[in-house]
């Protein structure tokens, strides 16, 4: 969660492709495969990591890496952080990212309690992008199956984000599902990795550009968006 300016459609590029390499990856690195100028590329990474949303390795094959695994992080972490994040008054938007993490620990009126405490506490007057849950394909070779993994559940928990969202002034529901599934409603096996969960590259482009889209919807005045191709 950030101002979104220019600086931030780049940072949110950058953070995709952190999270997709699961990686340590260095600064001229990810310029390199971001198309991002390598000193703006630098300049953001020293930010996202004062913030603590990437962590920095030194030495010989240092670079940096999410500040905590992305399979980690529930609904509650997010609410505990918050605090850190001073800057959201003053936000050009917000975007919120949730996993499905709080499935596999609560029952869907818990999780949706949680939402709700979580939206209580994000400024009213900043438009809000959420993030849908992503798709998941069960049959996938090294799925892992946990109580709550189901997609199912994900629809079901999508369709209380859905109404949510649609209750808070200037909120959009990024979806990239329907762009990432194939005809039998799972994630399409081009856009995952062999888990079935995490997304591959070209899932994370659907993503960001769905991201990317609802950011253009829901903030005044627009600035320029970044599509990945």
């Amino acid at each position: 969660m950030f101002k979104v300016n220019k600086l931030t459609d780049y940072a949110t590029v950058v953070l995709i492709e952190i999270a997709r390499s699961r990686e340590v990856r260095s600064s001229q690195h990810l310029a390199d495969k971001t198309g991002i100028p390598g000193p703006t590329v630098a300049k953001l990474m020293k930010s996202l990591n004062k913030a603590g949303l990437v962590a920095s390795r030194r030495g010989a094959g240092g670079g940096y890496a999410l500040g905590r695994a992305a399979g980690a992080i529930t609904i509650a972490d997010v609410i505990q952080r918050l605090p850190v994040y001073k800057s959201l008054n003053y936000a050009g938007a917000i975007v919120l990212s949730v996993g499905f993490n709080d499935l596999r620990y609560h029952a869907q009126p818990e999780i949706i309690a949680d939402y709700k405490r979580l939206l209580a506490a994000l400024p009213e007057g900043v438009p809000l992008v959420m993030s849908a849950i992503l798709p998941i394909d069960e049959t996938a070779p090294e799925f892992r199956r946990w109580p709550g993994r189901q997609k199912k559940n994900i629809v079901k928990l999508n369709s209380a984000l859905r109404v949510l969202c649609a209750a808070r002034p200037k909120c959009d529901l990024a979806d990239a599902g329907p762009m990432l599934v194939d005809g039998a409603g799972r994630l399409a096996a081009e856009n995952h990795v062999p888990d079935g969960v995490h997304l591959s590259a070209a899932g994370y482009k659907i993503w960001s550009n769905a991201l990317s889209r609802s950011l253009k919807t829901v903030r005044q005045p627009a600035t320029a968006d970044i599509e990945l191709k």
